[in-house]
C-alpha cells in the first residue's frame, strides 16, 4: 500500500489541525527567533531559502542549481576498474578478464587505461605511485599493488595491495595521496668504509625525511660492556681460586725444600766432619755427585720458565691481533691441574712423614695471586669478545619498534612503519644473514658510499687530515728506530770488516812467510787489495744512490762517517730533519697499511653485496665520493688526476633521487601502440556518439591545422610541438620530429632526433618547467622575398612597433668589408660605369705640338711615383704591372670591384711629367674576400663563417633576449640547411610574394630618375668641354694669326724696302695692284695655314642610349634579378619546410597598409599570444564535461561556471545555463573551464593565460531591482531587456498572483486571492505583496534575481514590502514629460499592431497618470531618505541610452555589494554605499567617532562633521561599526588601513560632547540672551588667517554662528564657519587689538545713481545671462537671430532668478533645455540631409522624427515666442 493511500486511511494525531496550529505557533515563537539569529550571523551568500510547499525532488534540484552558482566542485569518488567476480562467475560463468599481476607495467597500464574511462581520448593516466599501493605507502610500507584491485580516481590509476587497503582508499582516497605523499617511508641502511661520511649522510637524510638515525653499535656498547664485566668477574673468581691453591702449594713446597736443605746442610756438616776424619785417614778424596744439583737446577729453571712461556704466548696472540679463545685456555688449565695435583700428592706422600709443614694461609691480595689473575685475564682476551647475531637483531627490532612508537605518538594518523636510518649496520655476513630472516627490520634501500678515486686517495687523505699529528708521531718514531738499527748494523758490519781484515792480513803474512815470496809480490798484492777495496767502495756508493727507503736524510752526528744519501722506504728523504716533517707521505707504511684495510673492506663488501642480492630483492646503490670515475689509461695522466671530492648536498641529492626514483614519473619512447591509443584504436568505442559530437565541434579548428601531429586532439606536452631539449639547451623553438617522439605523464613530446630523445628520457624533469609555464624565447623572424617586394619597409615597421632588432643580412656583410673596400660592394650584374669627369684645368689642350699619353687601369699602380712628381720608367711600370697581374690572379673579383678606375689623361709639361694619384685597394682578408665574392658574384659563404655570424644573433646579447627580424637570409637551400644543422631555428619565415610586374613598377621609376640625372650630367659636361676647347682653339688661332700677320707685315716691309731699293737704284717699280694682290694672297695663306694648323677635329659622336633603350635594359635587368631571387627563395622555402619551420606567405603586391595589416594579422599569434604559445586547450562537448565532473575524472576550475573571457571583459553576472543555453567547455591543464560562446572559446584557446591570471570571480549576487515610472514611460521594455539579457525574473503584481494560483493552489494565500477575484474585487495590497514574497522564492529569483516591473506604486505597498524585507537595491524611476507620455499613449492606441481593444482611452490614461503623480512623491522621498537607492533616468532618451545607463547602474551596484561581502569575509573595512542601510540602522551601529571623520581627525586634527551629508556615499563598516569620511580620498585611506584610525591604535580620540562645536542660528542666539558674541562679532577665522592684521578684522554674519566652550562666535562666510567647526581649538581663544575699524552702515540702494543702482542690483545676473547667450549663439527655427537671442535671454533670466521658487526654476530650466534642443535641429538637419534621396532604412534613426518636428515649428512660429516666455 502506497503512502498516499495510507495517508487517506490513517491520520496521526499530530496531523490534526489543532496540533498543527499549536506546533506552528510553538515553532514561530520559540524556534524561529533562534534560527533567525543564527542565520543573521551566517554568510548570507550561503543561506538558501526554499519553498517547502514543493516536493522534495524539486527542492533537491533547486538546491543543486543554487550550488552551481558557487565555485564548488562535485565530490570525486574512486571507481573500481575490475569488479569482484560474483559467486556464479567464480563457478565458471562469464566474467571479465582480470589482468595478471606479473604482466609488465606498460601492458598493464594500457589494458586498464580504458576501463570505465569517460572517453577513448581521455584515459586513466599513471600516477606517481606507479604500481605501488598508496595505502601501504602511507602506512610506511612499500608494497606492490594488485591488478584486480586497480582504482581510477581524478584521471589517474592506483593499485591497492589488499582488500583492506582498497576499502580504506575507497572511503577517503585524499588521505593517502595528499602531499607529501608519495615519499619513501625511510627504511634505510647507509654503509661504507671508515671516514667515508656515513654518519653525516645519515643525519642529513634524517633531517630531510624527519627520520631517526640508529647507531646499533653505540646502542650495543652498554650490553657488550656488561657482558665483558660479567666474564671478567667469572675469570677473576676462577683464576683467584686456582692461583691461591697453586701459591699455597708452592709456598709449602718452598718450606719443605728449605727444611730439606737445612737437613741436608746438617747432614753435610756431619759428612764433612766424617770426611775430614776420613781424609785424615785417607788422602784420596771422592768427588761429589753432581746429579742431584743438576736436577735441582733443572727444577728451578722449569718452575721459573713456565710462567714466562705462558706470558709470552699470550703476548704473541695479543700482538697478532687474533682473539684469545678463553674456553681453550680453561681446558688447558683443567688438563694441567690433575698433573700438578698428582705430583703434589706423590711428593707429599713420600715426604709426609719427614717433611711435615703446617698449613699456610694465602689471601686474594697476595702478589702472586694478583699476578696470576692478571695473566688469566690477559689470556682470556675479553676485549675481543663478540656478541651473537641474534642479540644484534633483537636490539635492532627493539630500536625500530621504539622509533615507530614515537612516530605514532607524534602523528596518530601518520605512517605506522619506517622513519629509521641504520648507520653502518649490519657489518658482518652473519648479521646480514640474520636480518634476511627478520622481515620487520628489512630496509627498503641500501646506500653504499664508495671511494672511486685512484688507490683510495680520497679516504686516505681524510684519514691523514683527521689524525695527522698521531700519524706524524708514528712516522717519526719508526724512522728514528730504523735509523738507530741501521747505525748499529753498520757499526757491527764495520767492526766485522776490521776483524776480517786483520785476520786476512795475519793469514797473508803467514803465507808470505811460508812461501818466501818476494817483495814485489807483496807490493802487487797490496795494489790488488787497494783496487778491490776501491771497487767495493764504488759499488757501495752506486748501490746507495739507487736504493729508496723511508729513513731520514739528516746525518746522525753520532756516526763517525756520513750516511749514504738515499731515499728511505717511508718516502722521507734521509737528508730531512724530523722536525721539518709536516706532511704525511702517501707511500709510507702507515698509509699503506690503511690502504690495505680499505682494500680488505672492499673485498668483504663485495661478498656481502653478492649475499644481499642473492637472498633478497634489494640492490645496494653505490654513491661515489669523488667526481673522478675510473682510472686514466695513461699512467702519467692518471698520476696528475686529483680526485674532486663531492659536497654533502650532492651526495644527499643523489641519495634522495635514488630513493624517490620509484615515485617519479618515467618517460618512455613513443611506440606504434601509443599512437594507436592516441587515435582511439585498439579499443571498443564505448561512447561513439560523444566522439562524433567532438569531431563536429572541432571540424573548423582542424581545417586550420594541416599537420595531424599538431592536431587539437593530440595531448602534447608543456612545450607543445617544439623540442624541450632544444628549448632548454639552446633557447630556440625547434619543431620536433614525430618520429623521435616520447611520452611523459601521458603527454606527447616531439624531439629533434634520437640523441635528444635519449637525453630527454634520461631526465625529463630537467627539461620541463616545474612551478610555472615555460617562458618562450624572444621573437625571431626571417623575412624573404625578391628585391622590390617591400620586406625592408614592412620589416622595419614591424620591428619598431614591437621593439625588435631589424637585421639586413647583406647590409651587415657590407659593414664587415666597408672598412677595407672604402665603398659599397655592388653585384656585378648591376654595376654601372662610374662617372669620373676630370677637373676643368686638366682638360686636354688642343695643341698639336703637345703629345698626349693615355693611362688605362694599369695606371693605378703608379700612384706613388705620380704623387712624388717623378717620372716612371718603363721597367718600373712593367714590374708594377706584373705585381698588379699577380694581385688579379689572387683575387680577381675583389680587385675588379674595388680597384677599377677610369682612364685619365696625363699631359706632358715642360718642367716634368706629372702623373695623377689614383686610389689603390686595401689588401683584404680571406673572410673579407669571401664576403665580397658573395656580394658581387653570389658565391656561397663558408659554413664556419655563417655559424659565427648567426651565433652572434641567436646566442649573444642583446639579440638573445630582445629578438630580431633577419631579412634576406637564407637566400638558398644551402644556407637554410645551415640553420637546421646548428639549431638556429626562427619562429617563422615570412615570404613576401610579388609579381614581376609589381617589382618593375616599384623599382623602375627610381632607377630611371638616376639614369636621367646621370645623362644630364654627362651632356652638360660634354657641352662644357666642347665650349672650353673651342675657346682655347680660338685663343690659339688668334695668337697664331697675330704671329703670321706679324710675319706678313715683316715680309711686306721687306718688299717695300726692296721696292724702295729698286726704285732708288732706278729699277722698275712694282705695280701697286700687284702689291695688293700679294697682300690678299698672304692673308689667304694665313687663313689657310690657320685652318690647316687648327683643323677642327670631327668628334666621334658617342652612340647615346635612349630612354626607351635604358628602360628596356633596366626592365630586363630587374626581370633577371626577380627570376634569380625567386628561384633561390623557392629552394630556400623548400628546405625550410623540410626543417618544419612555419612559412607565412604575404601577398606583397597590394598596397602597403593592406600588406602591413595582413602581416600583423598573421603574426598576431606569435606576438600578442606569445605567452600562451605552449599552452594546449582541448575542447570537449558539454555532455562529456558533465560526465567527467560527475565521475570525478576532472575537476572544475576556480572560475566555476563563470566564463573567464566574459569575466575579464567586465561581466558581473554568471552566464545563463540549462536547457536552451549552451556552454562550450574546454580542458586546460587538467581543469574544466566553461565558456559562454564559440567566440569566447576560440579566444580562450588562442591565449588562455591572460584569462587565468585574473582574480577568481566573486560570489554570485542576484540582481534585485525595481523599475517604476508613469504609464507609457518604457519600464516594461527595460524590464524585459533585463530579463532577456541576464535571465532575471520579471515580476509584476499580476504575474506574481498568477504564479501563486498556478503553483500553490492549495495554500491559504491562493484561496484568499481567489475569493477576491471571484467577487470581482481588486486583490488587496497585503495579498499582492505576500504573493510577491512567495514568487521570489523561485530558484530563478534566488540565483539570477528579479526585476519589479512598475511596482510599488503606492506608499502602503512600500511599507508592506518593507515589512517582508523586499527591498530592491536600486529603484529606477523613468521620468517623462506629460506631453511625451500623451503622445506615446496616442501612438499606442492607433498602432497597426494592436488587434484587440484595450482600456486605455485618453480619460483612463489621464486617471492613471494623475494617480501616479499623486503617489510617486511619497515613494521617492521614502526611498531616498531610508535607503538612498532611488535613481532617476530621463525617459525621453532613446532605449539604447536607457539600457546602457540602467545596465551600468546594475553592474556598479552588484560589484560594490560583492566587494563589500568579500572584504567583510576577510575582516577588512568596506564601503557601505548602495547597501540600502536605513538611518536608524546606521545610528545604532555608529562608531565611537559618531558623524566625525576619523581620518581627518587622525591626520589633520580636524573635526569634520559629516552629519550634514544625507547620503552614505563616503561611509564604511569595520568590525561591526560604521564610520563616516569627509571625502573619497579619506575613504580610500581608511579602507587601506582602518586599524590605525580606530581605537585602540587611533592617535586622537573624539572630544567629549560638551567640547564639540555646535552651529547656531540667529534665532538661537536671541534665545540665548544675554549671552553675547565673542570678539565683538568679528570673524575669528578671518582675523587669525590674516595674521591678526588690521585689515583682517572683519565683522561676521549674524546667521553664521558657532558655539564652542559655551561661547558664541560669528563667521564671515559659510566656508569660514566650516573651518572654525573643524578646528575650533585654533580660533576660539583670540584677542582683538585696541584699535578696531569703524562699523559699516547699510547703504540705501535707491539713493545711488543709475549705474550704481544697476551694478548693485541686476548687473551680476544680467552679465551671467548675456555671457551664456553669447557662448551659445541661439538660432530658433523660423525665428530671426535677434528674436532667438532675446527669447533665450528671457528664459535664462527666468531660470536663474534667485527670487523664484524651486518649481519655477525647474519649469524654466526644462523650457530652456527644449529651446536649446530645438535650436540644434538646424545643425542636425544640415549635417544629415543630402541632395540625393535616401531610403528610410538608410537614414538616421531619429531623422524623420526631427524633420517632422522642424516642419511643425513653421506652422506654430507665431505662438512660439509667447509660448516660451509664458
Amino acid at each position: 500500500m502506497d503512502s498516499e493511500t495510507v495517508g487517506r486511511l490513517i491520520k496521526r494525531p499530530e496531523d490534526l489541525q489543532p496540533h498543527v496550529i499549536n506546533s506552528l505557533h510553538t515553532y514561530k515563537t520559540d524556534v524561529l527567533r533562534i534560527l533567525e539569529e543564527h542565520m543573521a550571523d551566517h554568510n548570507q551568500q550561503c543561506l538558501f531559502e526554499l519553498d517547502a510547499n514543493k516536493s522534495s525532488d524539486v527542492l533537491i534540484q533547486e538546491t543543486v542549481q543554487r550550488l552551481s552558482c558557487f565555485q564548488v566542485s562535485p565530490v570525486s569518488v574512486p571507481i573500481r576498474l575490475i569488479e569482484p567476480p560474483e559467486p556464479e562467475e567464480e563457478e565458471g560463468g562469464d566474467k571479465d578478464t582480470v589482468p595478471d599481476n606479473t604482466e609488465p607495467d606498460d601492458e598493464l597500464f594500457r589494458s586498464l587505461g580504458g576501463k570505465f574511462a569517460p572517453n577513448l581520448r581521455f584515459r586513466w593516466r599513471r600516477s606517481k605511485w606507479q604500481r605501488f599501493c598508496p595505502v601501504a605507502l602511507a602506512q610506511g610500507n612499500i608494497l606492490p599493488g594488485k591488478a584486480d584491485l586497480a582504482v581510477g580516481f581524478l584521471d589517474k590509476l592506483y593499485f591497492l595491495s589488499s582488500e583492506e587497503a582498497l576499502a580504506a582508499f575507497m572511503k577517503n582516497p585524499r588521505l593517502y595521496i595528499a602531499p607529501p605523499q608519495p615519499r619513501p617511508p625511510c627504511k634505510l641502511i647507509v654503509t661504507g668504509p671508515p671516514m667515508s661520511g656515513k654518519t653525516t649522510l645519515c643525519n642529513l637524510l634524517a633531517e630531510k625525511y624527519g627520520a631517526t638515525v640508529l647507531n646499533i653499535a653505540e646502542r650495543m656498547d652498554p650490553k657488550l660492556t656488561e657482558l665483558k664485566v660479567q666474564r671478567r668477574i667469572e675469570i677473576t673468581d676462577e683464576a683467584t681460586k686456582s692461583a691461591m691453591i697453586a701459591v699455597r702449594a708452592r709456598l709449602e713446597e718452598e718450606a719443605r725444600k728449605k727444611r730439606r736443605e737445612e737437613k741436608m746442610e746438617e747432614e753435610e756438616d756431619e759428612e764433612y766432619s766424617f770426611s775430614k776424619i776420613l781424609s785424615e785417614k785417607s788422602p784420596e778424596s771422592e768427588e761429589k755427585d753432581p746429579k742431584l744439583d743438576d736436577e735441582i737446577d733443572k727444577s728451578k729453571a722449569s718452575s721459573s720458565a713456565q710462567p714466562k712461556s705462558n706470558k709470552s704466548k699470550a703476548g704473541d696472540e695479543e700482538a697478532s691481533g687474533e682473539p684469545v679463545d678463553a674456553d681453550k685456555e680453561e681446558i688447558e688449565e683443567d688438563d694441567r691441574k690433575p698433573e700438578v695435583t698428582e705430583a703434589a700428592e706423590e711428593e707429599s706422600t713420600e715426604q709426609q712423614e719427614d717433611d711435615f709443614v703446617p698449613a699456610i694461609e694465602v689471601s686474594e691480595s697476595h702478589p702472586d695471586v694478583v699476578r696470576a689473575v692478571k695473566e688469566a685475564l690477559e689470556a682470556a682476551n675479553i676485549d675481543q669478545m663478540q656478541l651473537s647475531p641474534e642479540m644484534w637483531m633483537e636490539e635492532l627490532e627493539e630500536a625500530t619498534a621504539g622509533v615507530e612508537r614515537e612516530l605514532r605518538r607524534k602523528d596518530p594518523r601518520g605512517p605506522l612503519h619506517g622513519g629509521w636510518i641504520l648507520d653502518n649496520f649490519p657489518e658482518t655476513k652473519e648479521q646480514w644473514s640474520m636480518m634476511f630472516e627478520r622481515e620487520k627490520v628489512m630496509p627498503d634501500s641500501i646506500l653504499t658510499l664508495q671511494d672511486n678515486s685512484r688507490n683510495g686517495d680520497l679516504l686516505v687523505k681524510r684519514w691523514t687530515s683527521n689524525e695527522k699529528e698521531a700519524i706524524l708521531e708514528q712516522i717519526k718514531t719508526r724512522v728514528t728506530r730504523e735509523r738507530e738499527e741501521r747505525q748499529q748494523e753498520e757499526e757491527e758490519n764495520s767492526q766485522q770488516e776490521i776483524e776480517e781484515d786483520e785476520d786476512r792480513s795475519v793469514e797473508e803474512k803467514q803465507k808470505q812467510l811460508q812461501s818466501g815470496g818476494s817483495e814485489k809480490q807483496n807490493k802487487q798484492g797490496e795494489v790488488k787489495k787497494q783496487q778491490s777495496s776501491d771497487s767495493l767502495e764504488s759499488d757501495l756508493s752506486d748501490k746507495s744512490g739507487l736504493e729508496e727507503g723511508i729513513l731520514s736524510q739528516v746525518p746522525n752526528p753520532d756516526m763517525k762517517r756520513p750516511l749514504p744519501t738515499r731515499k728511505e722506504e717511508g718516502g722521507v728523504d734521509s737528508s730531512m730533519q724530523l722536525e721539518d716533517l709536516h706532511e704525511i707521505p702517501l707511500n709510507s707504511p702507515e698509509v699503506s697499511r690503511r690502504r690495505e684495510l680499505l682494500k680488505k673492506y672492499d673485498k668483504e663488501w663485495t661478498n656481502i653485496a653478492s649475499l644481499i642480492t642473492g637472498n633478497s630483492s634489494l640492490e645496494p646503490f653505490n654513491i661515489n665520493l669523488s667526481s673522478v670515475k675510473g682510472e686514466a689509461d695513461d699512467k702519467e695522466a692518471s698520476a696528475e688526476i686529483q680526485p674532486a671530492e663531492r659536497s654533502e648536498s650532492e651526495l644527499v641529492e643523489e641519495a634522495v633521487k635514488y630513493m624517490e626514483k620509484i615515485f617519479v614519473h618515467q618517460a618512455w619512447e613513443r611506440t606504434p601502440v601509443d599512437i594507436d591509443e592516441e587515435e582511439g584504436g585498439g579499443e571498443v568505442a564505448s561512447d561513439e556518439e560523444e566522439e562524433q559530437e567532438e569531431e563536429e565541434e572541432e571540424e573548423g579548428e582542424e581545417s586550420e591545422e594541416v599537420d595531424p601531429n599538431r592536431s587539437a586532439k593530440k595531448f602534447l606536452g608543456d612545450t607543445s610541438f617544439f623540442c624541450p631539449v632544444a628549448l632548454k639547451e639552446k633557447g630556440v623553438l625547434w619543431p620536433g620530429d614525430p618520429e623521435a617522439g616520447a611520452k611523459f605523464r601521458e603527454k606527447i613530446y616531439y624531439l629533434t632526433d634520437a640523441d635528444a630523445r635519449e637525453r630527454f628520457l634520461a631526465d625529463p624533469s630537467f627539461y620541463l618547467s616545474k612551478d610555472k609555464p615555460f617562458t618562450p624565447p624572444p621573437l625571431r623572424l626571417l623575412m624573404l622575398g625578391p628585391r622590390g617586394a617591400g620586406k625592408t619597409t614592412h620589416g622595419r615597421s614591424f620591428a619598431k612597433k614591437h621593439g625588435l632588432f631589424h637585421i639586413q643580412f647583406n647590409e651587415r656583410l657590407q659593414e664587415l668589408v666597408i672598412g677595407s673596400t672604402k665603398k659599397k660592394v655592388v653585384p656585378e650584374r648591376e654595376e654601372e660605369p662610374e662617372e669620373v669627369f676630370p677637373p676643368e684645368e686638366e682638360i686636354e689642350e688642343p695643341v698639336p705640338a703637345v703629345p698626349v699619353i693615355a693611362v688605362d687601369e694599369s695606371s693605378t699602380i703608379i700612384e706613388a711615383a705620380g704623387a712624388a712628381g717623378t717620372k716612371v720608367s718603363e721597367s718600373n711600370l712593367s714590374s708594377a704591372q706584373q705585381s698588379l697581374h699577380s694581385s688579379h690572379s689572387r683575387n680577381s673579383e675583389v680587385h675588379h670591384s674595388v680597384s677599377k678606375v677610369p682612364s685619365i689623361a696625363v699631359s706632358e709639361r715642360p718642367e716634368q711629367q706629372v702623373i695623377e694619384e689614383l686610389p689603390v685597394s686595401v689588401p683584404l682578408t680571406d673572410e673579407e674576400e669571401a664576403i665580397v665574392a658573395y656580394l658581387r658574384l653570389d658565391e656561397p659563404l663558408s659554413a664556419e663563417f655563417l655559424h659565427k655570424l648567426l651565433d652572434e644573433w641567436w646566442n649573444k646579447e642583446p639579440f638573445k633576449s630582445t629578438g630580431f627580424i633577419l631579412e634576406g637570409f637564407p637566400s638558398s637551400a644551402e644556407e637554410a640547411a645551415i640553420l637546421g644543422e646548428h639549431g638556429f631555428y626562427p619562429d617563422a619565415a615570412v615570404i613576401f610574394n610579388v609579381e614581376d610586374s609589381d617589382v618593375v613598377a616599384r623599382l623602375l621609376p627610381e632607377k630611371m630618375d638616376r639614369w636621367r640625372q646621370r645623362r644630364q650630367r654627362k651632356l652638360a659636361h660634354k657641352q662644357k668641354v666642347k665650349e672650353r676647347t673651342k675657346a682655347k682653339r680660338d685663343k690659339l688661332m688668334k695668337a697664331r694669326r697675330e704671329e703670321l700677320m706679324n710675319e706678313a707685315e715683316v715680309k711686306k716691309q721687306e718688299r717695300m724696302k726692296e721696292k724702295q731699293k729698286l726704285a732708288d737704284e732706278g729699277g722698275e717699280a712694282a705695280d701697286d695692284d700687284e702689291d695688293d694682290d700679294a697682300e690678299d694672297d698672304e692673308e689667304e695663306d694665313i687663313e689657310a695655314k690657320l685652318a690647316e694648323e687648327f683643323e677642327e677635329e670631327e668628334e666621334e659622336e658617342e652612340e647615346e642610349e635612349t630612354e626607351e633603350d635604358a628602360t628596356d635594359r633596366i626592365q630586363n635587368l630587374f626581370m633577371e634579378i626577380y627570376e634569380s631571387d625567386s628561384s633561390k627563395i623557392s629552394s630556400a622555402v623548400e628546405k625550410l619546410t623540410e626543417l618544419m619551420i612555419p612559412i607565412i606567405e604575404i601577398d606583397a603586391g597590394r598596397r602597403q597598409p593592406i600588406v602591413r595589416y595582413t602581416l600583423n594579422k598573421k603574426l598576431k599569434p606569435m606576438v600578442e599570444y606569445r605567452e600562451s604559445m605552449f599552452e594546449r586547450v582541448y575542447p570537449i562537448s558539454e555532455r562529456l564535461a558533465e560526465k567527467m565532473l560527475k565521475s570525478g575524472y576532472k575537476q572544475i576550475s576556480r572560475f566555476g561556471r563563470w566564463c573567464p573571457v566574459k569575466l575579464l571583459e567586465g561581466a558581473f553576472m554568471q552566464p545563463r545555463q540549462g536547457p536552451g543555453f549552451s556552454t562550450f567547455p574546454v580542458i586546460h591543464r587538467g581543469l574544466i573551464y566553461f565558456l559562454s560562446s564559440k567566440e569566447a572559446k576560440e579566444e580562450f584557446m588562442r591565449n588562455p593565460l591572460p584569462y587565468l591570471c585574473q582574480p577568481s570571480p566573486k560570489s554570485v549576487l542576484p540582481i534585485r531591482m525595481a523599475i517604476i515610472g508613469p504609464p507609457k514611460s518604457g519600464k516594461t521594455t527595460l524590464a524585459k531587456r533585463f530579463a532577456e539579457d541576464f535571465g532575471l525574473m520579471r515580476l509584476s503584481v499580476g504575474e506574481a498572483i498568477r504564479s501563486v494560483l498556478a503553483n500553490h493552489p492549495n495554500t491559504e494565500l491562493a484561496r484568499c486571492i481567489e475569493l477576491y477575484l471571484y467577487q470581482g474585487l481588486t486583490v488587496p495590497d497585503e495579498c499582492a505583496v505576500q504573493a510577491l514574497e512567495v514568487t521570489m522564492m523561485n530558484v530563478q529569483c534566488q540565483t539570477r534575481g528579479y526585476i519589479l516591473d512598475g511596482y510599488p506604486v503606492k506608499k502602503i505597498q512600500v511599507d508592506l514590502m518593507e515589512q517582508r524585507n523586499i527591498i530592491p537595491f536600486k529603484v529606477i524611476e523613468l521620468q517623462v514629460d506629460n506631453k511625451e507620455l500623451a503622445n506615446r499613449a496616442t501612438q499606442d492606441r492607433y498602432s497597426p499592431e494592436r488587434i484587440l481593444p484595450l482600456h486605455d482611452s485618453a480619460q483612463i490614461f489621464a486617471v492613471k497618470l494623475s494617480a501616479w503623480q499623486s503617489e510617486i512623491g511619497a515613494i521617492r522621498e521614502w526611498y531616498q531618505r531610508e535607503h538612498s537607492n532611488w535613481v532617476a533616468l530621463p525617459g525621453e532618451r532613446s532605449k539604447w541610452w536607457l539600457w546602457n545607463s540602467a545596465h551600468e547602474i546594475a553592474k556598479n551596484t552588484v560589484v560594490h555589494i560583492q566587494t563589500y561581502l568579500e572584504r567583510m569575509a576577510k575582516g577588512e573595512a568596506a564601503s557601505i554605499a548602495d547597501m540600502c542601510i536605513t538611518p536608524h540602522e546606521f545610528s545604532s551601529r555608529l562608531g565611537v567617532f559618531g558623524h566625525y571623520c576619523p581620518v581627518s581627525l587622525a591626520l589633520r586634527n580636524e573635526l569634520y562633521d559629516c552629519s550634514t551629508e544625507p547620503l552614505l556615499q563616503y561611509a564604511a563598516e569595520f568590525r561591526g561599526h560604521y564610520y563616516r569620511m569627509a571625502g573619497p580620498e579619506e575613504l580610500k585611506i581608511f579602507l587601506d588601513d582602518p586599524k590605525q584610525f580606530v581605537p585602540p591604535l587611533a592617535p586622537r580620540h573624539l572630544p567629549r560632547p560638551e567640547m564639540l562645536p555646535k552651529r547656531r542660528t540667529g534665532a538661537d542666539v536671541k534665545a540665548m540672551f544675554p549671552k553675547a558674541i565673542e570678539l565683538q562679532g568679528y570673524c575669528p577665522v578671518t582675523f587669525l588667517d590674516g595674521k591678526q592684521r588690521y585689515e583682517a578684522i572683519v565683522p561676521g554674519n549674524p546667521e553664521l554662528i558657532a558655539e564652542y566652550r559655551d561661547k558664541l562666535y560669528s563667521m564671515e562666510t559659510e566656508e569660514k564657519l566650516n573651518k572654525f567647526m573643524r578646528s575650533p581649538e585654533k580660533y576660539w581663544d583670540l584677542k582683538l587689538p585696541h584699535k578696531l575699524p569703524p562699523k559699516k552702515e547699510p547703504l540705501n540702494v535707491n539713493g545711488l545713481p543709475m549705474l550704481g543702482y544697476l551694478e548693485q542690483t541686476v548687473a551680476q545676473v544680467l552679465t551671467k545671462a548675456l555671457t551664456v547667450v553669447g557662448n551659445f549663439k541661439p538660432k530658433y527655427p523660423f525665428m530671426s537671430a535677434t528674436q532667438s537671442a532675446l527669447v533665450y535671454l528671457a528664459l535664462q533670466l527666468k531660470a536663474i532668478n534667485p527670487n523664484s521658487t524651486d518649481y519655477v526654476h525647474k519649469k524654466y530650466k526644462r523650457k530652456l533645455l527644449q529651446f536649446e534642443e530645438t535650436c540644434e535641429l538646424i545643425t542636425y538637419l544640415g549635417n544629415n540631409m543630402t541632395r540625393r534621396y535616401q531610403e528610410p532604412k538608410e537614414r538616421a534613426i531619429d531623422f524623420d522624427f526631427k524633420l517632422d518636428k522642424f516642419m511643425q515649428l513653421q506652422t506654430a512660429k507665431a505662438t512660439n515666442q509667447a509660448a516660451f516666455v509664458a
